[in-house]
């Protein structure tokens, strides 16, 4: 492919949200093609991120456009929380258009655009009603250190890690509030202050929500970096990835956070929504958990006997190896963006 000019609406100016720099930033800069931010205008292709007005700039006729739709709000379909969200962006004019569901906005984009990319194949379902051309690419993980599996035996007893926003720590509070058989102290790797709304408004202090939300559970913050994240890893037997299946986005979640324990080589228990379940599915080894006493079952379980946990992470570097390698990430965006030029 020559050398090509991408208009890039990106979620920060710096690229360094890991929705920019793990996605199309990274191909873009190993490839050589140059990123013109927030540009229509003699550029080959127009790349719009879910951090930019992506209805109003679908609209554009200068170039093939291609939409990012990395979260799954096409599986609200005009929920409370679908409308509430549509109408807080029109009014404050995040997006150009009358106060309606967020899903509704999606969908127009969804339609005007020349290509989607999403992150599962089951996101993948609810985007091909609007748009037949959809391609699933899921981000890189070039920055997480492959690690062996290791037993991490110390003297706090057993220990979990937990990573992710702070948007998504409702589901690791749930399981706090209904599994009896949690890990003695749970590592948490997130941003300490976080806006609960658009990323914009109504800033809280993350240490203060988990004393609230954790009672009596002990555990560790520290702000997300990939040192801390590493640092984490080492001092932890397990790796928790609760999920709000309850909330519409977070259970069409793809599997990123999954396969990065797999890279850090931490044994995992997750949620069984559908990406997690399909690669339980293809390991033919149970990690999923469906109910609270699950959860607990599954932790004592990986803490008494750590060769189930070894053997998971075996299976997961296999089919990393196999099915999440870089190269297969750079020939499936080589792919997406020759569909469209």
């Amino acid at each position: 492919m020559k050398r090509i000019k991408i208009g890039l609406f990106p979620y920060t100016s710096s690229l360094e949200s890991p929705a920019d720099r793990r996605r199309l930033v990274f191909w873009a800069k190993r490839r050589g093609h140059e990123l013109l931010l927030n540009e229509t205008k003699g550029v080959d292709l127009i790349f719009l991120s879910e951090g930019c007005d992506f209805l109003r700039y679908s609209k554009v006729s200068t170039a093939p456009k291609i939409f990012d739709l990395i979260d799954g709000y096409l599986g609200l379909q005009g929920g409370y929380s679908d409308i509430t969200r549509g109408v807080a962006k029109s009014i404050l004019r995040k997006h150009q258009t009358y106060p309606r569901a967020y899903s509704s906005i999606v969908q127009e984009t969804c339609r005007n655009v020349d290509l989607v990319i999403c992150s599962s194949p089951e996101q993948k379902v609810t985007v091909l009603p609007f748009n037949p051309h959809v391609e699933v690419i899921l981000d890189n993980h070039a920055e997480i250190p492959d690690l062996p599996f290791r037993f991490s035996d110390n003297d706090r007893g057993s220990v979990a890690l937990w990573e992710g926003t702070p948007h998504t720590l409702k589901g690791l509070e749930n399981l706090v509030a209904e599994c009896d058989s949690l890990p003695d102290h749970i590592n948490i790797v997130t941003d300490l202050t976080y806006f609960k709304y658009m990323n914009r408004y109504l800033k809280f202090d993350t240490a203060s929500r988990l004393r609230q939300s954790f009672g009596s559970q002990k555990f560790n913050l520290t702000s997300w970096s990939v040192a801390n994240l590493v640092n984490a890893r080492e001092l932890s037997n397990l790796s928790l990835i609760p999920v709000n299946a309850n909330d519409g986005i977070q259970a069409l979640k793809p599997e990123n956070r999954l396969l990065i324990m797999f890279k850090l080589g931490i044994p995992t228990l997750t949620s069984n929504i559908a990406s997690y379940s399909r690669i339980e599915r293809l390991l033919n080894f149970k990690f999923t958990c469906e109910s609270w006493e699950d959860w607990g079952t599954k932790i004592s379980d990986l803490m008494r006997n750590p060769e189930i946990g070894e053997h998971q992470i075996n299976l997961g570097k296999r089919y990393l190896a196999q099915f999440h390698n870089e190269d297969l990430l750079f020939d499936a965006w080589d792919r997406a963006i020759q569909r469209v030029l």
